[in-house]
C-alpha cells in the first residue's frame, strides 16, 4: 500500500503537493479525486461552520509545487491545470531548472511562498505531500520546510523540526519517493 492515501473526511483542509518530474503523476491523482469531491460538497446541502477559518463550500486550498528542467518540455497538463483552476481552489507553481541561468527547484518556490505555507500548515491543520525522486529533493523540501517554520513561525531550528516531526506522526505530512 503506498503511503498518500486521503480521506474525503481531510477534504476540507488545505493541501500542499509537491511533486517534481515523475513526482506529478500521482498529484494528479489526487488533485481529480480532490476536484470530485470539491464537485460533490458544492452540489451537497452543507452547513456552515462560521467559526472555521477553512473553506466550507468545497475542498480546501490546494497548492501544486512541480518542477521540471524546461517549461517548453516538461509542464505536463498545462491546459489541464487551467481548467480545473477555474473550479476549484487550486494554485500551480513551477520550477524549471533550466530555464534561467540559476538553477531554480521546488524547494525555492517553497521558501518563496512561505507565509502562506505557515498559514495552511499551521493555523488550518493542512496536510503535505511529496511525490518524486529519492535523491535530493526530499530532504531538499523537509529543508525549505523547516526554514519556512523557522522565518515565518518565528521557531528555533529544534521547535521547526518538531512540529514537520508532529505533522508526520499526525499523518499530515505524507511522503512517496521512489
Amino acid at each position: 500500500k503506498g503511503g498518500l492515501s486521503i480521506r474525503k473526511a481531510e477534504a476540507r483542509l488545505p493541501v500542499i503537493m509537491i511533486g517534481p518530474g515523475t513526482g506529478l503523476a500521482p498529484m494528479r491523482s489526487l488533485i481529480w479525486e480532490r476536484h470530485h469531491w470539491h464537485q460533490q460538497l458544492l452540489s451537497a446541502d452543507v452547513e456552515v461552520d462560521t467559526a472555521s477559518t477553512q473553506i466550507l463550500n468545497g475542498v480546501g486550498e490546494t497548492m501544486l509545487f512541480f518542477g521540471g528542467r524546461n517549461k517548453e518540455a516538461d509542464f505536463f497538463y498545462a491546459q489541464e491545470w487551467e481548467t480545473l483552476q477555474k473550479s476549484m481552489p487550486l494554485q500551480i507553481f513551477t520550477a524549471f531548472s533550466r530555464d534561467q541561468t540559476a538553477k531554480i527547484y521546488v524547494q525555492d518556490i517553497l521558501k518563496q511562498q512561505g507565509s502562506v505555507i505557515y498559514d495552511l500548515l499551521f493555523f488550518q491543520k493542512g496536510l503535505v505531500y511529496v511525490c518524486g525522486s529519492s535523491g535530493n529533493m526530499p530532504k531538499a523540501v523537509r529543508a525549505a520546510l523547516v526554514d519556512v517554520f523557522k522565518r515565518c513561525g518565528s521557531m528555533d531550528e529544534r521547535d521547526a523540526e518538531n512540529f514537520l516531526q508532529n505533522m508526520e506522526k499526525e499523518g499530515r505530512y505524507k511522503q512517496e519517493t521512489w
